[in-house]
């Protein structure tokens, strides 16, 4: 994510003495909520028995990243035929 990344937070005093001090960490920003629907492309509407399914999942960007899986007729497929 855009926001991840290494902060910085410096205090001041005012006069007389004018110390600073400051440190610094590293935050991760991590977005669970996806905000729109997965993209499916190169779907054709009829398959004979025995063609090969080429097709492509995008969906938006997380932090973690998604876990995309396909199915067929309701189940799994295999993730040995599935490329990435």
């Amino acid at each position: 994510m855009v926001s991840s990344g290494m902060y910085l937070c410096e205090i001041s005093t005012e006069a007389p003495f004018f110390y600073t001090v400051s440190s610094h960490g590293a935050l991760t920003v991590i977005a669970t909520g996806l905000t729109g629907e997965p993209n499916i492309r190169g779907l054709r509407g009829l398959y004979m028995e025995g063609d090969m399914v080429e097709a492509n999942c995008t969906s938006p960007p997380s932090n973690p990243v998604t876990n995309i899986t396909w199915y067929m007729n309701d189940k799994q497929v295999s993730h040995r035929k599935v490329r990435q």
